[in-house]
């Protein structure tokens, strides 16, 4: 994958455009520029979010609240110049919103569906976990109806598939095991 992006990023004239913004932005960013930029924005904002989360660590701030907290932390890093945004991190949001304990009951709802023994067995539940993951490392993507309905769109449309499809395993072994049976009895009685 790291070859292939250098590659695109070489090859593609908008790829490496949009891969020297990205590069520019986060040195402004380390350069404590605190400009209006795409990147920077995410950045600072799941920094901030992970500043709340630190202020309250087992309840978090609660998800009525975290607009609030965000906004007092921004004011308290950056001064009033610097727009607040929530955290451009599903897993940085839940931990300022819900804190430890929202990890402890959110996370398995989020994971556990792509470690299930006969669901690996799926590759398009695999790929769809990799994007799932991916959204929810650079967007809150369970914070809105879109994320959400996506997500479980998908999963449950995979699950279905899996689960007929271990239906018909089944019924194919229990046919294959009444052959043998039946030829077993056949041989056992001449």
């Amino acid at each position: 994958m790291s070859i292939i992006l250098f590659f695109a990023t070489q090859s593609i004239p908008s790829l490496e455009a949009r891969f020297d913004y990205m590069v520019h932005d986060i040195e402004l960013l380390t350069e404590k520029d605190v400009g209006n930029y795409s990147d920077g924005d995410r950045f600072r904002s799941i920094y901030i979010g992970w500043r709340v989360f630190l202020n309250n660590p087992v309840l978090g701030s609660d998800l009525a609240d975290l607009p609030q907290a965000m906004t007092t932390e921004y004011n308290e890093v950056y001064g009033q110049t610097v727009p607040v945004r929530i955290p451009h991190n599903q897993f940085i949001y839940i931990l300022a919103s819900m804190g430890l304990l929202g990890v402890i009951t959110i996370f398995p709802g989020l994971f556990i569906p792509f470690f299930k023994k006969f669901l690996r067995s799926n590759p398009f539940i695999l790929i769809h976990g990799a994007m799932f993951i991916a959204s929810c490392m650079i967007e809150p993507t369970m914070e809105g109806t879109q994320g959400i309905m996506f997500h479980l769109l998908f999963l449950l449309l995979f699950i279905n598939s899996v689960k007929e499809e271990m239906e018909k395993r089944k019924v194919r072994l229990l046919q294959e095991d009444n052959t043998s049976l039946v030829a077993r009895v056949a041989e056992a009685n001449p």
